[in-house]
């Protein structure tokens, strides 16, 4: 039991007792005035015990009446106790409803942030492999074109060597002809190397798409995270109000 319904209890007991002392019918002496009954005299018995009988009946009225208002009062207590145990009962059970409501909120809203912070981690990961894998790219991409320019000076001074060397194109066709082997060989290399770069750029097209679809995801996410604060607010704030209203209800009570 909580302490606004302790004080609740002890506030309506204390009503109880004062409607009681209130309620109580004061005791009054029996006594004749100026117009009663004079004292009878000694010889007199039958009137002594006449008058004996008529207060005894007078007492029995007021001892049935009394009796009757002892019940109803007992029964009005009972009806008050039953009330307030029941109120009692009935704040318990809201107050373990809105507990056991706020305590799911809670779970909830931490388990979304598991599993923002999860996801946000991920995204990170993802965002600093596809990083490398671009540096690997571009490396991969420089080290061909490096290829490319060696093999294309080379070819210039072929070149240059074959117009020197025309006079003797017998003995240089040898030559020319493995140039021209190595030239297919390179354009080749070139092709593939072109192929992967495409393929590549391909791939960071789609990491890149992934991307953007996790980062929608962590952004419903985080809407859905606001959602759930702003229903833990609206717990909050009704927590606080009933709170609010059982401490004024308490000190009612107290002043009444």
């Amino acid at each position: 039991m909580t302490k606004a319904a302790v004080a609740r209890a002890n506030a309506t007991a204390a009503n109880l007792r004062s409607t009681q002392s209130n309620t109580k019918t004061p005791k009054r002496r029996i006594t004749t005035d100026a117009t009663g009954p004079k004292k009878r005299p000694a010889w007199d018995m039958r009137g002594k015990i006449s008058d004996m009988e008529q207060l005894m009946k007078v007492n029995r009225e007021k001892l049935g009446k009394l009796e009757k208002f002892r019940l109803e009062l007992e029964t009005t207590v009972e009806s008050k106790e039953s009330q307030a145990k029941e109120a009692l009962q009935r704040e318990a059970e809201l107050k373990l409803e809105l507990q056991t409501s706020q305590w799911r909120h809670i779970q909830e809203m931490e388990n979304l942030n598991a599993q923002q912070r999860i996801h946000r981690q991920e995204l990170e990961d993802n965002s600093l492999i596809y990083k490398r894998r671009v540096t690997n790219l571009e490396i991969e991409v420089g080290e061909a074109q490096r290829q490319f320019d060696h093999i294309q000076y080379r070819l210039n001074n072929e070149k240059r060597e074959n117009e020197t060397l025309q006079a003797t194109i017998s003995q240089t066709s040898v030559s020319f002809a493995e140039i021209e082997a190595e030239m297919r060989k390179i354009r080749l290399k070139l092709e593939r190397s072109h192929d992967m770069l495409l393929e590549k750029e391909r791939t960071i097209e789609n990491l890149t798409t992934e991307l953007d679809q996790d980062n929608a995801k962590a952004d419903e996410l985080e809407q859905k995270l606001s959602k759930e604060e702003a229903k833990r607010q609206g717990l909050l704030e009704i927590i606080q109000e009933l709170e609010n209203n059982a401490g004024r209800k308490t000190g009612k009570s107290t002043i009444a």
